[in-house]
Order: C-alpha cells, then sequence, then structure tokens
C-alpha cells in the first residue's frame, strides 16, 4: 500500500503542479489525486510524533473522554430504546459520512464539521445518517412501488461531534450522545402525513421523560413549542431583515424576532384564535397561518388532554433551523432541579429526502434528543 501510494504521489507531482496551494483550496485537484496527497502529508507528520507526546496531543476538548460514567449513559438509552415505538427499527450507524453530507443537506458550515482524508466526514448530526438510509429504504419501496406511503421509520443513539466552540456553563461540548428519530413517507395530502408523525415523535420524548423520573433523572415544567420555519424567513424577507443580522443575534437568550421586525402580535401563544389568524395576514401567508391552526385544531388540544402535565404553545418568532428546516417544527424544553430551563428536544420537517431521491412528493421528519446533555444536568 505503502508503494502504491508513493507511486501515486510522484505520478501527480509529475503531471499535475500540485505546488499552486489556489489549485486545491478551489478544489481542482481531483479527490483521487488529493487522498493520496494528504496520506502522505499525515504519514510524514505521523512519523515525527513520538509516543511521548501523545499525552499533549491528547489532552483537547475533541479527544477528552465523556465525563459521564458510560454505565448511566447506557442505562438512559435503554430507558429511551424501551419508550420507543416497535414500528421504529433501531440502527447502529457508521461513524463517518460522506463527504459534504451535513452541508448539502443541513447547510451547516463545513467548518463545524470533522472533515477526514478518504473523502469522509465525522457525523455531526446523527439525523443526517439516518436521512440517508431513509432515503435508501425508500427508494426500494419506490421501485415496487412509485407511489409507496409506506413509511419508514429509524432511530439510532449515537456521539457527534462538532468543532465550533460551546459554553460549558450550559452543559454542551464538542462531543456528545445523541438520540436521534426519523420517518420518512410520502405526501398523502391536507397535512395528514406530518401532523400524524409530529405527534408521534412528540409523544415519544415525552414518555422518555416520564420514564425518566421513576430512575435517577427529573424534568420539570416541560414545554413543547411548535412553530412553523418559513413564518422566520417571511418576516426577514418582507420586513426587509438582514439574514447576517439575525445570526449575530441568535445567540442572546433574549432575542425575539417579532420585537426586532416590529410585528404587532405576540411571538408566543397558547392559542391560534381568529384575532391572531386575521392579524396575521398582514405579515404571513394564510397557508402558513393555516398550518398551525390545523396544528392546533387536529393534534394540539388531544395531546394536551393526553399529557395535562405537559404546557404546549406556539412560538411565532422561532429563528432557529432557518436553512434546516422547510415548515413545521417543534422544540421541547424542560427545567431541572436548580430551575435552570434546557433545550432537550428538537425536531420538524426537512427537504433532505426530496433532495436525495429527486421527488418532492417525499416527506422526512427528523428530530432529535440530547441525551448526554440530560444525563448531566437533570439528576434528582
Amino acid at each position: 500500500m505503502k508503494k502504491v501510494t508513493e507511486k501515486i504521489v510522484e505520478r501527480i507531482f509529475k503531471e499535475r503542479s500540485v505546488s499552486n496551494i489556489q489549485d486545491l483550496v478551489e478544489g481542482k485537484v481531483k479527490p483521487t489525486e488529493l487522498q493520496p496527497l494528504l496520506l502522505k502529508v499525515y504519514e510524514t507528520f505521523a512519523k515525527k510524533i513520538r509516543a511521548i507526546d501523545l499525552i499533549k496531543y491528547y489532552n483537547n476538548r475533541f479527544t477528552n473522554p465523556c465525563d459521564i460514567d458510560q454505565k448511566e449513559i447506557v442505562n438512559f438509552d435503554s430507558i429511551i430504546l424501551n419508550s420507543v415505538p416497535e414500528k421504529f427499527s433501531s440502527i447502529e450507524i457508521a461513524p463517518v459520512l460522506p463527504l459534504g453530507s451535513n452541508s448539502s443537506l443541513s447547510k451547516i458550515s463545513q467548518k463545524n464539521v470533522l472533515s477526514a482524508v478518504r473523502n469522509v466526514e465525522v457525523v455531526a448530526d446523527a439525523t443526517i445518517a439516518l436521512s440517508l438510509e431513509c432515503a435508501t429504504r425508500r427508494a426500494k419501496l419506490l421501485q415496487l412501488n412509485p407511489r409507496s406511503v409506506k413509511d419508514v421509520n429509524l432511530c439510532t443513539s449515537h456521539r457527534c461531534i462538532r468543532l465550533q466552540q460551546f459554553s460549558k456553563k450550559l452543559g454542551f461540548t464538542p462531543h456528545f450522545k445523541l438520540f436521534a428519530v426519523c420517518t420518512a413517507g410520502r405526501d398523502i395530502g391536507n397535512m395528514e402525513f406530518e401532523l400524524e408523525k409530529i405527534k408521534e415523535h412528540i409523544q415519544l420524548y415525552i414518555s422518555v421523560l416520564e420514564q425518566s423520573k421513576s430512575s435517577t433523572y427529573d424534568a420539570n415544567n416541560v414545554t413543547v413549542s411548535f412553530s412553523d420555519i418559513q413564518i422566520a424567513e417571511n418576516i426577514i424577507v418582507n420586513q426587509d431583515i438582514g439574514k447576517d443580522n439575525i445570526k449575530h443575534l441568535t445567540q442572546a437568550r433574549n432575542f425575539d424576532l417579532f420585537d426586532f421586525g416590529s410585528i404587532m402580535l405576540p411571538s408566543r401563544t397558547d392559542k391560534i384564535d381568529s384575532i391572531l389568524i386575521t392579524a396575521g395576514e398582514k405579515y404571513f401567508s394564510k397557508q402558513l397561518i393555516n398550518s398551525l391552526f390545523q396544528t392546533q385544531k387536529r393534534i394540539l388540544e388531544d395531546l394536551k388532554s393526553c399529557h395535562p402535565q405537559v404546557v404546549f404553545n406556539f412560538d411565532l418568532s422561532r429563528i432557529a433551523g432557518i436553512g434546516y428546516y422547510t415548515g413545521l417544527c417543534f422544540k421541547i424544553t424542560a427545567k431541572n432541579k436548580n430551575g435552570l430551563e434546557f433545550p432537550l428536544v428538537d425536531g420538524g420537517f426537512t427537504d433532505w429526502t426530496q433532495k436525495l431521491l429527486g421527488n418532492k412528493k417525499e416527506r422526512l421528519l427528523t428530530s432529535g434528543f440530547g441525551s448526554e446533555l440530560f444525563c448531566r444536568n437533570f439528576k434528582k
């Protein structure tokens, strides 16, 4: 293998002027050429590293182990998996994905993803991996029946890694355990697929939080907030608010898009009533408001009656998820024993399987639960 790599590198130097760094940066060097070069570079670097140096390299935020006992994480995974309906297949995903998976589907910056030499990247979002498998399985169903409405339901517990800086005070770490769920299917009209599946995901996570109470954890003031990411996108366009401004302000805890855009409506509400529907037409399309109204009418009231201990509302000014979700989405938060509120679950509809399969009728609901974050901050 070593001789083959060296021969390829020699040939590349003869056939191409790779001394020009700009060729590399602009992607003019083919992956088949770049791999041997990078392998040679890292092989050379690795030879210079002494065993005694490894301790220095090991002591960084990406390679340090998790601070939670593995038994606790495994036990909590068991609580989750015991709460998952039988229709969901639990799969063990690979630690890497094809290079560009995150940036091409979810618009996550490649700078925040750990790219590897062999045209792969380390999993930064387990739902991306599940979506690829969902698309693969849906493709097989569509080969048998181009109008197949059979769902694909997958879940996994996986350690992800992201390169952006996180605040340790908030309990976030560069690599973390995440429980992810994906449901893929076909649009059947009248929001039937969307409302049925989002209800299933929410009930799954509420069940997990309820089951955890019998263990060593306790989540209080559980709140489920519905939204539609298109509302924020419309406001940004209609009110001429620059997306760059929004990106800078999203980290502020008290930032409210409605205040920023001078929208004369409540940013949060318990009910989509007639006044909101009428006033909202000034800022949103009827289709957007109807989406939330149907959510309230067809699933929210039922969820309230089934889970009276949970607060359900609408977060109309939500901006988290722009460029990620395409429509209806939800967030679940809870407070720990110290009264600190944490975002535990985030989910919504994406267009990933539409892109992967080239079919606008495909639907995909993804959601994720910060299982490690929960274990670290919600002990009784």
